[in-house]
């Protein structure tokens, strides 16, 4: 249903406890093979390496290939991430698997690029240090980060230094959910009254008016949904009119100021 709507991205992982690249795969194939008007060309792949792959990246992408229903040897995948730059005690697949060096793994990312299988690369949950760090080891430049980002923690150290050197912000949980983990437990960003208030005003939605805010930072988005009405809503952000549309100086000067204003008590 995402399709009819307009949207050609899936933003996959290999990480089974959040993502199903498989599922993914076979629903994107059934597409190809059952649609005149949509071709390979036209959608936008992309995946993680897990962090227990950060010796084996080629056989992460070779997996990813497979769960994608790619052919190793005339295809490619759009954008590659290193999920995580070391393999944590807080992934579950990650218990007993050593931490892995992201630096080899960004070397193994570049010669899969260079030999055609990935057409970009990119960092997920890399802090400042380590892209600083990336930016002075790569002989490629990452193309791609994506960081949490939220109106009360919009990241502008890691945008900024991304964004001034070319490169594309992605930002997921844009709309709070990071928070509903300890210690806050709860979502501030649907229910903070000022964002309510911004809603009102421009006659819609608290959700929109975030996802709005960051695409005119010159942030990606990538809001999930599995309900057609927030499907249909998330779509009018693919037109350019609605997106600049929405939100006059006050409103942005005022989101710019939510960030780091949260209460943790």
């Amino acid at each position: 249903m995402h399709f009819n709507h307009g949207f050609r991205a899936f933003d996959g992982a290999q990480a089974k406890e959040w993502y199903d690249d498989v599922a993914a795969g076979n629903a994107l194939n059934d597409i190809l093979q059952n649609s005149i008007s949509i071709k390979r060309e036209d959608v936008f792949i992309v995946s993680k390496v897990h962090p227990a792959y950060l010796n084996r990246v080629e056989t992460a992408v070779r997996e990813m290939f497979t769960s994608w229903h790619l052919n190793w040897a005339k295809d490619a995948i759009d954008l590659v991430y290193l999920h995580y730059p070391e393999c944590g005690d807080w992934i579950p697949d990650c218990h007993g698997q050593p931490r892995g060096d992201w630096k080899s793994a960004w070397k193994d990312l570049e010669n899969l690029y260079h030999d055609g299988k990935i057409r970009a690369l990119g960092v997920s949950n890399f802090n400042l240090n380590q892209l600083q760090e990336l930016w002075s080891v790569a002989s490629i430049p990452p193309h791609v980060v994506q960081i949490w980002i939220d109106p009360f923690h919009q990241a502008k150290p890691e945008g900024s230094l991304f964004l001034g050197n070319g490169g594309v912000v992605v930002s997921y949980s844009s709309l709070g959910t990071q928070w509903l983990r300890p210690p806050l437990y709860k979502n501030p960003v649907m229910s903070n009254p000022l964002l309510k208030t911004i809603a009102a005003k421009h006659q819609t939605s608290v959700a929109l008016v975030v996802l709005v805010y960051f695409l005119r930072q010159h942030i990606a988005v990538i809001p999930r949904s599995t309900f057609i009405e927030h499907i249909k809503a998330n779509s009018q952000l693919l037109n350019p009119n609605f997106v600049n549309s929405i939100l006059d100086a006050s409103d942005i000067a005022a989101i710019d100021a939510l960030d780091g204003q949260i209460e943790l008590a």
